[in-house]
């Protein structure tokens, strides 16, 4: 399976007022939500749809902003100012319940992001605490993976693991560890940054899938002309989504962080 997208800042799983928790963007004040199609049947209490009537079904949570790489296309110079302290990122209950708010609107896949999701010491606790009926999936670049790590987030839901590939990920990458979480029953995405430096490892990367049942994205960055920058149309879904959780009474504005 080949997929193709454009790299989105996330913001970093806190403790604030609104969640800072994203499917599609940022979440900020927001108008009202927009209308549900009529020929839209909702899987929960509400719906979750964007300006243009398209239901949401996916969310990405960064569980963290820690990482031990500093690669320069995700950590720039000066990129290390602001990062979250420990007391402010989410819990592994505050995780889980923020996903099954999405869930009970429709949602049915869950990617778990960073920074390095694996730095955390709670990963199994925060895996094993999502509702069973979402689809899991972990971004790594796998310097912490290990087989036994694993066996541990298959046991705890986890259904896929994203696997970093490229340049600054060749001494990281392992393929025998890949093909390990096939053979326990859990799937594998190789993730390249889609730049002309990369080509040779983006051919090897679907090399890879093709013999060892992987599957392959290709991240675009953002262009500085603005050609493939995407965030306004991010922000502005993300305020959608936002309404329409509050709406449905998931979000408490002036009580403590979901």
């Amino acid at each position: 399976m080949i997929q193709a997208c454009t790299r989105l800042p996330l913001a970093r799983a806190t403790r604030l007022p609104l969640a800072r928790a994203e499917a599609v963007g940022a979440i900020h004040e927001s108008p009202a939500p927009p209308p549900v199609p009529e020929d839209f049947a909702p899987s929960g209490p509400a719906a979750l749809v964007d300006g243009c009537g398209r239901r949401i079904t996916y969310v990405r949570i960064s569980l963290t902003d820690r990482c031990d790489l500093r690669c320069t296309y995700c950590v720039p110079a000066g990129g290390e100012a602001g990062r979250a302290q420990r007391d402010e990122l989410m819990s592994f209950e505050e995780v889980a319940r923020i996903i099954s708010a999405f869930a009970a609107m429709g949602v049915d896949r869950a990617r778990l992001t960073g920074g390095e999701p694996l730095v955390r010491k709670d990963i199994f606790e925060v895996v094993d605490a999502i509702p069973k009926d979402v689809v899991v999936s972990l971004v790594t670049n796998s310097t912490l993976l290990t087989k036994e790590k694993v066996v541990r987030l298959k046991q705890a839901g986890l259904s896929t693991i994203q696997m970093s590939y490229g340049g600054y990920y060749l001494k990281s990458f392992q393929r025998d560890l890949a093909r390990y979480c096939v053979e326990q029953g859990g799937s594998v995405t190789l993730s390249v940054v889609n730049i002309k430096a990369e080509r040779p490892n983006i051919e090897f990367a679907f090399q890879m899938a093709e013999e060892d049942d992987f599957s392959v994205l290709l991240y675009n960055l953002l262009a500085d002309d603005g050609v493939l920058d995407l965030r306004t149309d991010v922000e502005r879904r993300g305020i959608e989504m936002a309404a329409q959780l509050e709406a449905a009474g998931f979000l408490n504005r002036s009580g403590p962080g979901v």
